[in-house]
């Protein structure tokens, strides 16, 4: 297989997750975990949802639509120095950052 075309197949791979990501998550919230979605815990620990491959990207995905709470803090409001971490759900078509205390829906 040429590059060209094992580039071509990667990218239409990915937008197929995207794709995917959009109906379960939303635009919304697969751009959010897309961008600053951090995994917290696992092999893949500290490494942001957008530089994991295909498939574990879309395991993430798939857990949080059967209702899984996945190992994920959204960096997007995070506070320097700040070690407060969440984990991620989706509950009734919206994403809800799981804090020790109390629940923020994003």
């Amino acid at each position: 297989m040429s590059k060209l075309t094992e580039l071509r197949r990667d990218l239409r791979e990915r937008r197929n997750l995207d794709k995917y990501a959009e109906r379960v998550l939303g635009a919304n919230g697969w751009a959010l975990l897309k961008g600053y979605g951090r995994v917290t815990s696992g092999p893949h620990s500290g490494c942001y949802v957008s530089a994991l491959d295909l498939s574990a990207a879309t395991a993430i995905v798939q857990e949080l639509a059967e209702g899984n709470e996945a190992s994920i803090h959204l960096m997007h409001r995070h506070v320097s120095g700040s070690v407060e971490s969440s984990r991620l759900l989706l509950s009734g078509g919206r994403l809800i950052m799981r804090f020790r205390e109390r629940d923020e829906i994003v």
